[in-house]
């Protein structure tokens, strides 16, 4: 059975937001239900080649550890909500060998946008522009992304809340750079 991410009038969140005083902008979230299970998989699967950043924004009141991005094994990558706070794991194919956490909680139901990062050897999470937390970790890591909301491995770890976008920019690799708007059909990703 195909489970979708629920769109409906009550589901939907219109943001408002006032730039300059007077230009309104209007973005629609998608409400993630864990109780059917619905997440994104990516048809072509994100590999980071080097340096990268992947973009987050989010609204979650849970209290669950939730995966923002999976990559069906644990041992790639995954970026999550662990104990009301975001965690970032980063493996090599065979182990994890980068695993940090931030400090602030995000259960607020607040919109946040979450930022995770690798520039050398230095890997950062910041929250709503603010550094949360970093890691110096040296050693090759294979990130790879495929999924969002979910960590795509035993049915565990979906996303309980709204999300909006994933953004993954390969900052060694320009031409990998990937968005995916989730409330648009583009076909670069397939809802479960």
């Amino acid at each position: 059975m195909i489970t979708r991410p629920i769109v409906t009038p009550i589901t939907r969140a219109i943001v408002r937001a006032l730039t300059g005083g007077s230009s309104l902008i209007q973005r629609i979230f998608i409400k993630q239900d864990p109780v059917l299970n619905s997440h994104y998989v990516l048809n072509t699967p994100v590999t980071l080649t080097g340096d990268f950043e992947i973009e987050v924004e989010f609204s979650t009141t849970s209290t669950s550890q939730m995966d923002l991005i999976g990559d069906g094994t644990s041992l790639n990558l995954r970026l999550i909500t662990n104990s009301n706070i975001l965690q970032m794991l980063v493996g090599n194919g065979v182990a994890s060998v980068v695993n940090f956490s931030g400090t602030t909680p995000i259960n607020d139901g607040l919109l946040h946008t979450a930022v995770f990062s690798k520039v050398g050897d230095d890997y950062k999470i910041r929250l709503d522009g603010s550094l949360e937390a970093s890691q110096t970790v040296s050693g090759p890591v294979s990130p790879i992304a495929t999924h969002i909301g979910y960590r795509g491995l035993n049915n565990l770890s979906y996303f309980n809340g709204i999300l909006a976008n994933a953004k993954f920019t390969d900052l060694t690799t320009p031409a990998n750079n990937q968005t995916y708007a989730l409330d648009q059909a583009t076909g670069n990703t397939e809802t479960s």
